[in-house]
């Protein structure tokens, strides 16, 4: 019986585990966003858009009406951001026309989220954060500070 209860403990951890495959913390999210000096002013802006474009999930992928596809935490769309080449931009006018010089779009797929949000960071300064549909849905003009989800005093 009591290897019975261990092993029941065991596959409850490793489904646990499993269900929190490719995602990220909130807290991961905060480090990354400020290694790329992102004010606190910012950060629960930031907070709602990963959370509803992709519940945290660095391997999020999904296809669009239009064709395109976006990839990552920040779901970065591969006809503006990803997929043009290894020139790393840094100009708006570039950023635009060019996205942010990612060979690959699926290297926004896996659990290194710097370049993600690099590149999420190069968007949002030239173009504020009109760019996401999900963020102008669901966080723009919202009162942000009185939501728990996006608190990140402990990070």
């Amino acid at each position: 019986m009591k290897s019975l209860q261990i092993f029941a403990a065991l596959m409850l951890l490793a489904f646990g585990e499993l269900a929190h495959a490719g995602t990220k913390s909130k807290c991961d999210v905060v480090r990354a966003l400020r290694n790329e000096n992102v004010q606190d002013s910012e950060m629960r802006d930031w907070l709602c858009l990963v959370k509803h474009e992709s519940a945290y999930k660095y391997t999020a992928k999904n296809s669009n009406n239009d064709g395109s596809t976006d990839y990552g935490i920040f779901q970065l769309n591969d006809r503006y951001w990803c997929g043009r080449g290894s020139t790393k931009y840094s100009k708006c006018w570039q950023i635009n026309t060019y996205g942010c010089g990612v060979d690959f779009c699926n290297d926004f797929l896996n659990s290194n989220i710097a370049d993600d949000t690099s590149c999420a960071v190069k968007i949002k300064t030239c173009n504020s954060f009109s760019k996401w549909y999900a963020w102008i849905k669901h966080c723009k003009g919202k009162n942000l500070c009185s939501k728990s989800e996006y608190d990140f005093s402990n990070c």
